[in-house]
C-alpha cells in the first residue's frame, strides 16, 4: 500500500511522515511539498482557482505513482479535495476531518484558533458544514494569532508559541472547545488544554489514522 501526503509547507512533513510511518508501517509513503502554494494562497487572501488546480494535478501525480490513498495535510486548502475526489479515482482525504467531527460532538461553541487568516477561515467553514450535515446547531469563535506565522518562519518558536497560546486563552472564555487550525500547532495540545482548561484538538494523529476507515 502507498499513501500520498500532501504538503504546502515543509515545516511538518518530518512529524507528519513519522506519524504515517508508525501507523501504517508497512506501507510506502510518499511526501509531496509545492510550498509556493501556501504563498500564493497569503497573497490573495484565499484557495484561487489556479492554486486549486495545481492541487489538482499533484493529486493526479500522486495517483499516477502509485498512491492508494491521499492525505491532504493544509486546511487552508481543504476543500480542493472535493474537487479531487471527482477526478481522481483513489481517496483525496482531508487531515482535519477526524478533529472537526470530534469538536462538533463535544461542544456548542468551538473556538477555532489560527496564525492564518486563510487556513483560519475554511477552517470555520468546514466545521460549519460538518456540524450542519449533523444537523447541530454550533456557535464559532475565531481567534487569529497575528504574528504567529511570521515568527515561526524566521525561527522564532518561542514567539510563535506565545502568540498562540494568548489567542487561545483569549478565546477560551467564549468556547467550549479549542481547534487548532494548523498542524504545525498540535504540538501545543497539552500545554493549551492546561493553560485555558478547555478541550483541544488538533489534526495530526486523528488526520492520519482515519486512512484506516478507507482501507478495503
Amino acid at each position: 500500500m502507498k499513501i500520498a501526503l500532501v504538503y504546502t509547507g515543509a515545516g511538518v512533513i518530518t512529524n507528519l511522515s513519522k506519524i504515517a510511518r508508525e501507523m501504517y508501517p508497512d506501507s510506502e509513503i510518499m511526501n509531496l511539498l509545492d510550498d509556493t502554494l501556501i504563498g500564493d494562497c497569503m497573497k490573495a487572501g484565499y484557495m484561487t482557482k489556479d492554486v486549486e488546480l495545481r492541487l489538482i494535478n499533484i493529486f493526479q501525480y500522486a495517483y499516477h505513482a502509485g498512491a492508494d490513498y491521499i492525505l491532504l495535510t493544509c486546511s487552508s486548502v481543504g476543500d480542493a479535495a472535493d474537487l479531487g475526489n471527482s477526478l481522481v479515482p483513489v481517496p483525496i482525504i482531508r487531515i482535519d476531518q477526524p478533529m472537526c467531527e470530534a469538536a462538533i460532538s463535544t461542544a456548542e461553541t468551538i473556538g477555532v484558533v489560527g496564525s492564518l487568516s486563510t487556513t483560519l477561515e475554511p477552517t470555520s467553514n468546514f466545521v460549519q458544514k460538518l456540524a450542519d450535515i449533523k444537523g447541530k446547531k454550533i456557535n464559532i469563535e475565531r481567534g487569529l494569532a497575528k504574528g504567529a506565522y511570521e515568527a515561526g518562519v524566521a525561527g522564532n518558536f518561542v514567539l510563535h508559541d506565545k502568540l498562540i497560546e494568548e489567542t487561545a486563552i483569549e478565546l477560551s472564555d467564549k468556547c467550549d472547545a479549542i481547534i487548532l487550525a494548523q498542524a504545525s500547532m498540535a504540538r501545543m495540545e497539552e500545554r493549551l488544554a492546561a493553560v485555558t482548561g478547555k478541550k483541544v484538538f488538533s489534526s495530526p494523529v486523528s488526520g492520519i489514522a482515519q486512512i484506516k476507515n478507507y482501507i478495503l
